[in-house]
């Protein structure tokens, strides 16, 4: 069973999100790196962490009270959306279309 993130999303995406490798650099220290990571579920999960972590919430106060709509708490549910967008290299923001909104949604 996958853990909820930020204790609301479910990562429904069916596949690898993130794939790490482990190198050795000079000196014989073993680090992780990125070898891919899936732009959807990282937009995704910015999200969520902007509406429900804590730690996020304490350091940027102005994202209180804010949320993602029901149907996005599926990060398939969002992928299919993203996919009908052009939003690349562009931000996802729930006040442009409705200034003052605290609602990620298709309609905002």
């Amino acid at each position: 069973m996958n853990k909820l993130i930020c204790g609301v999303g479910v990562n429904d995406l069916g596949y690898m999100t993130q794939v790490y490798e482990y190198v050795t650099e000079n000196g014989g220290k073993r680090i992780r790196k990125h070898v891919f990571i899936c732009k959807y579920y990282t937009a995704w999960r910015n999200m969520l962490t902007r509406c429900y972590s804590k730690k996020y919430l304490e350091s940027r106060p102005s994202y209180i009270d804010a949320s993602v709509c029901s149907e996005w708490l599926y990060a398939a549910t969002f992928k299919k959306w993203m996919d009908q967008q052009d939003w690349h290299g562009k931000c996802l923001d729930k006040d442009i279309i409705v200034p003052g909104s605290k609602l990620y949604s298709p309609d905002t």
